[in-house]
């Protein structure tokens, strides 16, 4: 019975430090039912709808990879910008290509940390509100 009285300290610590081991939000999206929710985490997914973004504000660490996915029926792009106001075009400097319904994309974020602007470039969707933020950390 010494033994496992002398190793219950140790296993004790070694449950708590397993138990700190759990996720640490990287990878988990917040809820995407309000366009104005903020996602941040190591890697992201922004839907794209008739005429929306969602999370319209997302923060990434530098080298997350955002994924956009068309919940809408036609097509949608994602493009990050220069500028922080994405009601503005801007310097492109990130995009997917543009997408149908259904599918999805991939854009990697390999920015300097700072604000930037994320939009829908197709037509005349940043004017119908397909505009949100990027901050990447």
């Amino acid at each position: 019975m010494a033994p496992l009285l002398k190793s219950t300290p140790v296993l004790l610590l070694l449950t708590a430090v397993l138990a700190g081991c759990g996720s640490d939000g990287a990878g988990e999206e917040t809820s995407a039912g309000d366009a104005t929710d903020q996602q941040t985490t190591g890697s992201s997914t922004v839907d794209l709808d008739e005429f929306s973004l969602a999370p319209s504000d997302v923060a990434v660490e530098r080298g997350a990879t955002i994924t956009a996915e068309n919940v809408g029926t036609i097509g949608h792009n994602l493009t990050i910008e220069q500028e922080a106001d994405a009601s503005t075009p801007s310097e492109e400097l990130a995009a997917t290509a543009t997408f149908a319904g259904g599918e999805s994309d991939t854009v990697e974020v390999d920015l300097p940390p700072g604000e930037y602007g994320l939009v829908c470039t197709v037509g005349n969707h940043r004017e119908l509100g397909m505009v949100g933020s990027l901050t990447v950390r």
